[in-house]
């Protein structure tokens, strides 16, 4: 993937960071996930006063951090859009702006690139022409 990055001018050295930190979230996120429908998302717990419950899985807690972190690297034109709004000076805000559109440049190449090599398939458009009588029903 980080061959396809490149190709789109997608990768540079200061990205290899927030990508190896994300390949490392998604790996323990699948591991959670792969452990807890094997053991089910209820699990026995014998407290100190030795009587067991049935309480939720704990790795549930740690997927939802590890989407949690995956996700936080996919806000950035959300965080960018909030900061230009709450800006009170104006060379603030334009700099947001910029990281938006770096932001928004990058998202149309990624998107471009998944077209590209099948990773991202669109469905079909459904659209059908209806005639003016049936419009106006």
């Amino acid at each position: 993937m980080v061959k396809e990055l490149k190709e789109v001018d997608l990768m540079t050295n200061v990205d290899v960071d927030a990508l190896a930190t994300n390949c490392d979230a998604y790996s323990q996120y699948v591991e959670c996930t792969e452990i807890i429908r094997a053991e089910g998302p209820m699990v026995e717990y014998t407290n100190k006063s030795a009587e067991t419950n049935r309480v939720p899985h704990p790795l549930l807690t740690k997927k939802t951090q590890l989407h949690n972190q995956m996700r936080s690297l996919a806000t950035g034109l959300v965080a960018c859009s909030q900061a230009m709004g709450k800006a009170t000076r104006e060379d603030i805000a334009m700099l947001f702006g910029q990281f938006h559109m770096i932001d928004a440049q990058y998202g149309g190449k990624m998107l471009k690139m998944m077209k590209k090599k099948g990773w991202l398939v669109p469905p079909p458009l459904h659209i059908t022409q209806r005639s003016p009588e049936e419009v106006l029903v």
